[in-house]
């Protein structure tokens, strides 16, 4: 488990601080007490417009359904986007605005599915598991019912646990049940996944 403390002046700093954490190996949990504290805190209306014009200037967000609501450095989104990437990456564009202290992101999307097998969902799905960067396919279980994806097995960071549950959408999946679990190998563990050529090298460093 790690903990964060201190102080920064704005809050993507925090969130950075926070996703780099979790993505290091080992690390099972996050517990994010570091302070948000800009030198100003605007007023609510010139908040509001700050985030607002934020959102205008980005390509990838539709402001016309979003509404903001701020308050004493705490900014809320309501209102409707396309996709569930519309909604976080609305967030992230917040979080750069100075004087935002904290964000309820309230944005409601409904997830389009389109029509794809099982068959194949699961084909695509293992194929893009297996090219990604940052997640070991070896160590993953893929179960597809009904259009709906189920992982089980052992991931070493959240950065692969979330990769995965993102590559799980892109292959076609219409809902994800993560139940994969962070965790990280023991010398024994390690050991067992080596062969034995590999493993006389191991022995004389333990000695």
């Amino acid at each position: 488990m790690a903990t964060l403390a201190g102080t920064v002046d704005n809050l993507k700093a925090k969130m950075a601080a926070e996703n780099d954490a979790m993505n290091t190996v080992g690390v099972y949990r996050v517990r994010n007490h570091i302070k948000v504290r800009p030198d100003v805190i605007p007023g609510n209306q010139e908040l509001e417009t700050r985030a607002l014009d934020a959102l205008a200037r980005d390509p990838y967000v539709d402001i016309f359904n979003i509404d903001i609501e701020a308050l004493n450095g705490k900014v809320a989104l309501q209102g409707k986007v396309h996709t569930s990437f519309e909604k976080e990456h609305a967030e992230d564009v917040v979080r750069r605005v100075q004087g935002v202290v904290a964000i309820e992101n309230l944005l409601e999307y409904q997830h389009e599915w389109l029509p794809k097998s099982d068959i194949e969902i699961s084909q695509d799905l293992k194929d893009r598991l297996y090219w990604h960067p940052f997640v070991n396919s070896d160590r993953l279980e893929i179960d597809v019912n009904s259009g709906v994806v189920t992982l089980n097995g052992k991931v070493d960071s959240w950065l692969e646990y979330s990769a995965a549950e993102e590559e799980a959408y892109e292959a076609g999946a219409k809902d994800v049940r993560n139940k994969l679990i962070i965790s990280t190998y023991s010398m024994y563990e390690l050991e067992e996944e080596l062969d034995e050529t590999d493993r006389t090298y191991l022995e004389p460093d333990r000695r």
